[in-house]
């Protein structure tokens, strides 16, 4: 009865730690999940403020490329126009030397 007793309280023993075994394991499991999933979480919410600081770059950078050609066109169109007026005056002032020269 006595070694009866043994083999029953040693079985009993493998049993309870296969058991444990297969509860740890299975939190270890689930805990390394969850751990994947935040990660995966925190990546995803970094990535998107990448993505939006890139968008405002690349809005920023359109915004200052329209304003500079602005400027130039503007520049343009003021140096065009003095251009126009110098031209203007140039003939205005040889023409009349034409005419009091036909006088």
């Amino acid at each position: 009865k006595h070694v009866e007793g043994l083999r029953q309280c040693a079985a009993a023993t493998r049993v309870q730690s296969a058991y444990l075994c297969f509860v740890a394991r299975m939190d270890y499991i689930v805990t390394i999940g969850s751990v994947v999933a935040c990660q995966s979480l925190a990546r995803r919410v970094i990535a998107r403020k990448h993505v939006e600081g890139l968008r405002q770059c690349a809005a920023a950078t359109r915004v200052q490329s329209a304003y500079l050609c602005f400027v130039a066109r503007m520049d343009y169109i003021v140096t065009i126009g003095s251009v126009v007026a110098c031209q203007s005056l140039a003939r205005r002032v040889i023409a009349r030397k034409h005419v009091e020269g036909l006088r």
